[in-house]
């Protein structure tokens, strides 16, 4: 649980419960990331102008030998850590934002 502490502590929300349903969109970009609850009854729909799936899957082969370069930026399983537990990953998340926030300004 201490994992999940430091994730709440960062400001950054965990939602439980719930599984994806759908990805909706309009003019070919996304606007919202819908939720149903595992109660059956229940939904969520957050707004979003961006989904990226994460389920820790294999990296594709043609992918393998993906790195980050000027404007691209990669974590997950695509980092040599591999987001081994929650903090590693949500510490490479943290670390994608500083070079993404680093290269916008």
């Amino acid at each position: 649980m201490d994992e999940v502490k430091l994730v709440q502590s960062m400001g950054i929300p965990m939602y439980t419960q719930f599984a994806p349903q759908a990805v909706e969109g309009k003019d070919g970009k996304v606007t919202a990331f819908v939720t149903k609850g595992r109660d059956g009854e229940s939904s969520m729909t957050l707004k979003a102008d961006m989904v990226v799936f994460a389920i820790g899957q294999a990296i594709e082969d043609e992918y393998s030998d993906f790195k980050a370069a000027d404007g691209v930026f990669i974590g997950g399983d695509m980092k040599a850590s591999r987001g081994a537990t929650v903090v590693q990953a949500v510490a490479d998340g943290k670390e994608a934002a500083l070079a993404i926030e680093n290269y916008l300004v």
